[in-house]
């Protein structure tokens, strides 16, 4: 459980790991086996090459747009970023269930209720998916 709900801290640490050296007390920079002292053993499993690793070759090769992950190449706003953090330090770093947040499900039926008059159960007859409409 814990491996799941930090998967993104554990890659990033694992990066780190692989990379980055670490002070001592006397700041002069050791080589990276002080940091695998440092962060312990890797909680991430022997997965090898991910599909996001091949496709973002593909997609490099043939200057393809890489739909699988996004790099945008551009800043986002600074108020975003510190919502996000915020988010996130409230633990809201994860994907979430695949029929949606059940809070959310739990105020679209209360709006249809109230809307519509027609009531719907959260659990087994609201989904809520993620869909781009273009303007016309």
């Amino acid at each position: 459980m814990y491996a799941q709900r930090n998967l993104p801290l554990i890659i990033a640490l694992n990066a780190a790991r692989a990379v980055c050296p670490v002070a001592s007390d006397a700041d002069e920079l050791k080589p990276e086996t002080d940091l695998l002292r440092l962060l312990g053993p890797s909680k991430l499993p022997a997965v090898g090459t991910t599909i996001f690793t091949v496709m973002s070759q593909l997609a490099q090769e043939h200057r393809a747009v890489n739909l699988g992950q996004g790099f945008p190449d551009f800043d986002c706003e600074p108020q975003l970023k510190a919502l996000v953090s915020e988010a996130m330090q409230q633990g809201h770093n994860q994907y979430a269930p695949m029929a949606g947040l059940p809070l959310l499900r739990q105020a679209i039926a209360e709006k249809v209720l109230r809307l519509y008059g027609r009531r719907y159960d959260t659990e087994t007859e609201i989904t809520v998916t993620a869909v781009r409409r273009r303007r016309s």
